[in-house]
């Protein structure tokens, strides 16, 4: 069975919380979780700081350093035919999988041929990567 775990960008906060409870529970305070999330009037929230957070599903890979592969990630020596280049981790839900997109948002292809590459940032902490 797969994992299903996820982190998610706080942009108010400019914080990612890496493990994240999302849902009630009993004990939202739970010492394993980095934040709860709740949802309410239509968006998710960090329910500490009432703060509006996105998520970044775990898409069961792990690159060759071990480290999980989370949409969002950005990963470094893709190659191309043509040149050397980063590109960012997206779930294309018209295909059910996930791929990788360039910094022009263009399909360079699936992670799976791709996630043992090196995850040298994310979309939220480093958006300065994708750029021209």
């Amino acid at each position: 069975m797969r994992e299903i775990k996820f982190r998610a960008w706080c942009g108010e906060q400019k914080r990612m919380f890496n493990k994240v409870l999302i849902g009630n529970t009993s004990d939202p305070s739970h010492e394993d979780y980095t934040a709860h999330c709740i949802y309410r009037d239509g968006c998710w929230y960090h329910s500490d700081e009432h703060d509006s957070v996105e998520f970044m599903q775990y898409t069961g890979f792990k690159n060759l350093e071990g480290k999980e592969v989370y949409e969002g990630d950005i990963l470094s020596d893709v190659e191309s035919e043509f040149e050397f280049f980063l590109a960012r981790v997206h779930y294309d839900e018209s295909q059910g999988k996930y791929v990788l997109l360039d910094w022009r948002g263009e399909y360079t292809g699936d992670l799976d041929e791709w996630y043992e590459c090196p995850i040298v940032g994310n979309i939220h902490q480093n958006p300065e990567l994708l750029r021209d």
